[in-house]
């Protein structure tokens, strides 16, 4: 476990605060320095649907066109955009267009949804 017990000497500053040590920011900070997520990609068996902003300077399109070529049924979608101009006007609504035809797709599903015609009464 990442807590330890302290002394109990009810004056430390550690005892202070109920006695007991956080080690789990230093266990994390040892894991997160050797994760690498993209050396799990090619083992990924399912569809996989990457998004990038082709001007993104906080996760450049290269990583993403690297994690692309290792997964074995990867697909990219690209904006000409930065990187949270994705979140509003037309490049979200173009990419949530790409995400349902993607999802829709990976469930075997039509590309559209068929909508039955509303009957409308009037009185």
């Amino acid at each position: 476990m990442a807590l330890v017990q302290h002394c109990s000497c009810r004056v430390c500053a550690v005892c202070m605060q109920g006695g007991w040590r956080n080690m789990g920011r230093c266990k994390l900070a040892l894991e997160v320095s050797g994760y690498r997520p993209i050396t799990l990609l090619p083992k990924v068996k399912v569809p996989v649907l990457f998004a990038a902003a082709t001007k993104d300077d906080l996760c450049p399109i290269e990583g993403v066109k690297a994690a692309l070529n290792v997964t074995p049924n990867g697909q990219l979608v690209t904006v000409d955009t930065r990187h949270f101009q994705v979140y509003s006007g037309e490049p979200f609504e173009y990419l949530t267009g790409k995400y349902t035809e993607f999802f829709r797709s990976a469930a075997g599903l039509p590309a559209q949804m068929k909508v039955a015609a509303a009957e409308t009464q009037t009185k």
